[in-house]
């Protein structure tokens, strides 16, 4: 592993760099920082979300998971919405970030960070314990093609359900004949009938995608990795082995699967009073074949002994995970939360792993 820079859901462009810093002078509504896209050339990097531009988001709203069209045309970013809902659990600027995929929205930008469109229009203010079909967050964004997108969308959640009711939306993307838009929109809940709630969409290709979900699962404590052939009713579990860890993050490489994994580290999120969540949420890399078989683990950060350790406090965990494919590798981000729960969003790293 190499480090990159400090800051988080890198992707390439060219020879240049796409990701998100954390500004802690940049205040949203409830005193916390704010996470700022940068375009990276060379060494240095420019904040590519703020005034001056048309359209582009203000400073003090999040601005994070950028993905790149294959043509390098187009950047998809998930913005934080500007309206707030005080008193609506969960909505507080702390976490309306494209990570969590609450309160947020989809834009589009030009490879330069000018020309913003938004995509979406979400419902900004839901105030009910369950909305079904009232969008009110997009997450992850993914390329298809130059010419379809692909994510998931919050539409209610329940006590039983914390990490969120999602559905998985498939759209195309036109750029002509008027500004940049979303049209043709359908909507997949794969395994919606056997119990599935959550989906979180990573890496596609051939039609087929990796899917994060509590499909077959425990609880939404669990979620692991499935595949899903774009547009069936058919998910195909391959976390099996691990029924009680958490799995996520994945990308398709050299015809295997890498992804992050809690397996082997003690994950325990039960009891505490949910404090036990935050301390045991520690996760590695690991890569298995495309049925689930032959699992290895490819990163040690939790090893004091081995050259990937990274160092923590007493009361911090520490989470590996990969964001983005690469052409020589992946891009992978190493982040830390105390066992409170606080983020600690600004001492996150970007780290390249060559393969």
């Amino acid at each position: 592993m190499r480090f990159i820079d400090n800051g988080m859901h890198a992707v390439e462009y060219g020879k240049r760099l796409y990701f998100a810093r954390f500004s802690e002078e940049a205040v949203g509504d409830d005193g916390t920082g704010t996470l700022q896209l940068q375009l990276r050339d060379g060494d240095a990097a420019d904040n590519v979300t703020g005034a001056g531009i048309a359209g582009r988001p203000a400073p003090t709203r999040h601005a994070c998971t950028p993905a790149v069209s294959p043509d390098g045309k187009h950047v998809l970013v998930t913005v934080e919405m500007a309206t707030t809902a005080p008193g609506v659990p969960a909505n507080v600027h702390a976490n309306r970030h494209g990570g969590k995929g609450v309160y947020t929205d989809l834009y589009r930008c030009s490879p330069d960070g000018r020309n913003w469109t938004q995509l979406t229009h979400q419902a900004p203010v839901v105030n009910t314990p369950y909305f079904p079909n009232t969008p009110a967050g997009v997450l992850i964004p993914q390329w298809v093609s130059n010419t379809q997108v692909i994510y998931t969308e919050m539409i209610g959640y329940t006590q039983a359900h914390p990490l969120a009711h999602r559905r998985i939306v498939v759209a195309d993307f036109v750029d002509k004949a008027g500004p940049p838009r979303l049209e043709n929109l359908r909507t997949y809940q794969p395994g919606w009938a056997q119990g599935a709630r959550f989906y979180e969409v990573w890496g596609v290709e051939n039609g087929v995608a990796l899917v994060c979900t509590d499909y077959g699962r425990a609880s939404q404590a669990f979620p692991g990795l499935c595949l899903w052939e774009i547009g069936s009713d058919t998910l195909v579990p391959l976390s099996e082995s691990v029924p009680n860890d958490w799995e996520e993050q994945a990308f398709f490489v050299n015809g295997r699967i890498f992804f992050m994994s809690t397996e082997g580290l003690g994950y325990q999120p039960i009891g505490g009073n949910g404090a036990n969540f935050w301390r045991t949420l520690q996760t590695e890399l690991w890569v298995m074949d495309m049925d689930g078989s032959h699992r290895e683990r490819v990163t040690f950060i939790h090893d004091p002994n081995h050259d990937d350790y990274v160092p923590r406090a007493d009361d911090e965990a520490v989470r590996v995970f990969p964001f983005s494919k690469t052409r020589h590798g992946l891009y992978l981000d190493v982040v830390k939360n105390t066992f409170a729960g606080v983020q600690l969003h600004g001492e996150a790293q970007i780290w390249h792993l060559c393969l």
